[in-house]
């Protein structure tokens, strides 16, 4: 029996999903989600049923297995990364890499289960923005480090925990400064990162 399911995206919009078979995984259900909404399925927030229940099983959570079921009404909008289906991105990629020659700019290795992979970012003085967006932000790429300063920006202005007595001078200034792309990032910065992406970052 193949799925067939309604889905709401942001914006009020709707549209019919179907022709997903019965031995589909989540990451099945997650590229058709894509194809309408646009949105990566690392960062997609799918909710389901009434009253709506967050779907969190894996990319290779067979849907029969998931807790949702066919014909239900489906829920997307966007968040930040889950670890979960960005290890299983990377590891996606380093399967389809195999037998491939190594970028010289990177090396990858495999340590239970897991995969590691070292990429040399430019030194132009955004490099911290620069290898947060690298990993965090889909898809992969050298080009996200004007995106982030923005957001840290943004988030300066917005935080009741950042004063002028922690920052060295007004929020205002902080914050115009971080659009400078010659500022380096620091501790700050990357909390802010840490806490907007909701990952582990040291």
């Amino acid at each position: 029996m193949a799925y067939r399911f309604r889905l709401r995206i942001p914006g009020g919009q709707s549209a019919v999903i179907q022709g997903i078979n019965s031995d589909a995984k989540v990451s099945d259900l997650a590229e058709k989600i894509k194809e309408v909404s646009k949105i990566a399925p690392s960062r997609q927030m799918i909710k389901f049923g009434y009253p709506p229940a967050e779907l969190k099983s894996g990319p290779n959570t067979l849907l029969s297995a998931s807790g949702i079921r066919s014909g239900v009404t489906i829920m997307v909008s966007e968040g930040p990364p889950k670890p979960l289906w960005v290890r299983a991105t990377v590891e996606e990629k380093e399967e389809k890499n195999k037998g491939k020659n190594k970028n010289s700019s990177g090396s990858e290795s495999k340590e239970g289960g897991w995969a590691i992979k070292r990429v040399v970012v430019p030194d132009d003085n955004s490099c911290l923005f620069t290898a947060v967006g690298y990993v965090c932000e889909s898809p992969s790429s050298m080009h996200h480090s004007s995106t982030l300063r923005q957001i840290c920006a943004s988030l300066v202005i917005s935080s009741s925990d950042l004063n002028e007595a922690l920052l060295g001078k007004p929020p205002s200034s902080y914050a115009q400064e971080l659009l400078n792309p010659n500022k380096w990032g620091g501790a700050i910065e990357l909390s802010l990162l840490r806490s907007q992406n909701s990952l582990g970052l040291d």
